[in-house]
């Protein structure tokens, strides 16, 4: 129980527009119960969201570098 309680704070924290805790509640999952199914779908959160921002960075120093 526990650990979809983090695993919903996270995702409430993400669409509240706070990734940092966002990511720190996954992380807790992650951590704290390895083996939960919510871990696994934690880390794929976590994936989706640094593969996000890399995407944003990228872009900036793209058009950035552009104009």
């Amino acid at each position: 129980m526990e650990a979809k309680n983090y695993f919903d704070l996270g995702r409430l924290y993400r669409l509240a527009g706070n990734p940092q805790k966002s990511k720190e509640s996954f992380q807790y999952v992650i951590d704290h119960f390895p083996d939960d199914s919510l871990a696994r779908l934690a880390r794929l959160y976590l994936n989706w969201s640094y593969s996000r921002e890399n995407l944003r960075n990228h872009e900036k120093i793209f058009f950035n570098t552009c104009s």
